[in-house]
């Protein structure tokens, strides 16, 4: 077994390692001038490739709360995708190559579809935050660079505008088909709503009364305040709802027939019209936008003077804040006093429809003595109609009548709110300047005419050729000493251990000359 060695050794023996190697000197430096030579032709016969670049920035110019209503908007990962698969899409990359005219050969040998290839293939799109993208092109020429970065960067915008306005165009259409078959059934479900009021005017006072109420303040009354008779204790017994019925329609009739003869005509005000809603809308916007405005300057006035740059730039957006306050406000009385005038629903009280009324509380509190003596009785099945007891359905149906129609009115009115709004929306979004003010993709830095070639220069090139060429050759000669078995000094025939060396004869060391 071979011993361990001393420094010494160790030191004598990497020496001897580098002494055996530099007797392959000459292969270290065959396959580093190989290597050389083959950098140099390919640093000289590389094809010289240019690269320009542009910056595209995406922004919102008019805030987007202001169009539809939210702060959020479209994240920079979904932009960064559309807008990488757009750049590289076929219809995008042919109207670049016919209008640079830069890919004329090849199209003439190889076709268009060829072109497009290659085009696409020396385009690079990156993101960068912040809602900016790097558009960069790699051409044989400075001037072929520019010209396709420019190109690329112009019709990326183009197409963006472009299907921006379709797609508000589309939504628009959509909009406008759904506001005009709600403007029908709006005024269809009106109409039946109002001749059923105009047939029955005492459910006038239950109308007026605050949506989802409806009847509350009636059902809370005591009937017997009108009619001692009624005076009775409450039964605690089920099924009262007919009962309840008939006790309402009653304090609707003695409603109708106790009004004042000179009470005003109950009216009934029109629906806000699809623009005074619209221009609600707007002016609620535009006062969040101004106080949004006032608190920043305020915060800058307690760090800066009135003459300071930001306090000025803050100063200007409030005044333009509330110069789009004071239009909104404009329009919004505008289209108040374009809404219809209120329609009179009840009147005053006739002669003849004061006799008709009392006649019908008189029989509705011989229904109510019956159907609480019925009651009374377990809830016995109603008895036959006679004149003392008469018939009182039609009261129920009337207030399921009236239930409907009133839901159906205002589940109406809300849908149509609804589309008017997102309409109006539409409307702004439709106009081209507005769509081409709104959001939209600027070019914030222009392409460049490159001065220098890309990617590795021909310098580069042969250093990295001369480094890698030498490492090579110092391998494989060093792969040979490792490989040779030949015995060069005591210590391989000790490695070998097949018996102690006894003594070495020194190299004779050659005579001078002279």
């Amino acid at each position: 077994m071979a011993k361990q060695q001393n420094p010494r050794e160790q030191l004598e023996e990497a020496l001897a390692t580098v002494g055996r190697l530099l007797r392959y000197w000459w292969i270290v430096l065959a396959i580093t001038a190989v290597g050389t030579a083959a950098a140099v032709a390919f640093a000289m016969t590389r094809p010289r490739t240019y690269e320009s670049s542009t910056v595209i920035m995406h922004r919102d110019v008019i805030p987007s709360d202001l169009l539809q209503g939210n702060r959020g908007g479209t994240s920079a990962r979904y932009m960064k995708v559309r807008f990488k698969e757009m750049l590289l899409a076929r219809p995008l990359l042919e109207k670049v190559i016919v209008d640079s005219g830069q890919f004329d050969a090849k199209i003439k040998d190889k076709g268009i579809a060829a072109a497009v290839k290659g085009l696409r293939s020396r385009i690079m799109f990156r993101g960068k935050g912040g809602g900016t993208f790097h558009i960069s092109f790699r051409g044989s020429t400075p001037e072929m660079a520019q010209d396709v970065t420019a190109l690329l960067a112009k019709h990326l915008i183009e197409w963006e505008l472009r299907m921006q306005l379709e797609a508000v165009g589309i939504t628009k259409k959509f909009l406008d088909t759904e506001a005009k078959k709600l403007a029908t059934d709006l005024s269809k479900a009106e109409r039946e709503f109002a001749e059923f009021l105009a047939a029955h005017p005492e459910f006038a006072n239950e109308t007026m009364i605050a949506s989802g109420a409806a009847g509350a303040s009636i059902r809370a009354r005591n009937p017997a305040q009108f009619n001692p008779q009624l005076n009775t204790k409450p039964q605690k017994v089920k099924n009262r709802g007919h009962l309840f019925a008939l006790e309402r329609q009653r304090v609707r009739l003695n409603a109708r027939l106790n009004r004042p003869a000179n009470a005003k005509p109950i009216t009934r005000t029109a629906p806000a019209t699809k623009d005074e809603r619209a221009a609600q809308q707007v002016v609620a916007q535009a006062k969040r936008e101004v106080n949004r405005e006032k608190r920043r300057l305020e915060n800058l006035r307690l760090k800066f003077t009135d003459l300071h740059p930001d306090v000025q730039a803050a100063q200007r957006r409030v005044g333009k804040a509330t110069g789009v306050l004071h239009t909104a406000q404009g329009r919004l009385a505008a289209a108040t006093k374009a809404r219809p005038k209120p329609v009179v629903i009840v009147r005053a009280v006739s002669e003849a429809e004061r006799k008709q009324l009392q006649l019908s509380i008189r029989r509705l509190d011989i229904a109510i003595v019956a159907e609480r003596n019925r009651l009374a009785k377990g809830g016995a099945p109603k008895p036959a109609a006679t004149t003392t007891a008469p018939d009182t359905t039609g009261v129920v149906a009337l207030e399921t009548q009236w239930s409907k129609l009133h839901r159906n009115v205002k589940e109406v009115r809300e849908r149509s709110a609804a589309i008017d709004s997102k309409a109006f929306t539409a409307d702004i979004m439709a106009s081209s300047a507005v769509a081409r003010q709104g959001v939209q993709l600027t070019v914030v830095d222009p392409a460049e005419l490159p001065t220098q070639p890309a990617g590795m220069g021909r310098k580069l090139v042969v250093m990295a050729g001369f480094f890698l060429s030498g490492m090579l050759g110092l391998g494989l000669a060093f792969l040979i000493v490792m490989m040779d078995d030949r015995v060069f000094h005591r210590r391989d025939i000790d490695r070998l251990e097949i018996a102690p060396v006894l003594t070495v004869i020194p190299a004779r060391k050659k005579p001078g000359r002279g």
